[in-house]
């Protein structure tokens, strides 16, 4: 699968720094929420959110460009659920909202010290690259620390 190229507006800038403090986006509708404490319960999280996804493109034809952008959706909530399972801290949430023309995707956990920084200098096969991944796939990211905990989000293009 090849990404679409997105309007995201740290294109360009050195990549280390396109993870910034950003404010959540305001939902106005209800998502769905997973409690996280475990690597094993996000193959159950993917396909909950495939059919929620599935559910939220609306009527009409079944096109290519809908799977597609519903596979870039599973693959950054994924991403962040991870990074939040392995460098984060209990309570680990993961949440999904539709908001019209793009999906929100918000990981929360208690790790208010330890934000994301995305892997800089390291070979490849060492992995820690899944955050270039999910700025790349999303129109807008941030990280946003509230109190006790973490929000780190991205939102994501329906088509």
């Amino acid at each position: 699968m090849t990404p679409t190229a997105s309007p995201n507006p740290d294109r360009g800038r050195p990549r280390a720094l396109s993870w910034a403090a950003s404010a959540t986006p305001a939902v106005t509708a209800d998502g769905r929420r997973w409690q996280l404490s475990g690597h094993l319960q996000l193959s159950a999280m993917r396909r909950d959110a495939r059919g929620l996804l599935g559910s939220s493109v609306g009527p009409g034809p079944w096109n290519d460009a809908q799977d597609e952008a519903i596979e870039r959706a599973v693959l950054a909530l994924d991403e962040l659920a991870s990074n939040a399972l392995r460098h984060g801290r209990s309570p680990i949430s993961a949440e999904l909202f539709d908001r019209g023309e793009t999906w929100l995707i918000v990981v929360t956990d208690g790790a208010t010290a330890e934000l994301p920084v995305p892997a800089v200098g390291r070979p490849g096969d060492l992995g820690g690259f899944g955050l270039y991944v999910v700025a790349d796939l999303a129109v807008a990211h941030g990280i946003d620390v509230r109190g006790d905990h973490k929000c780190v989000w991205a939102e994501l293009p329906k088509g």
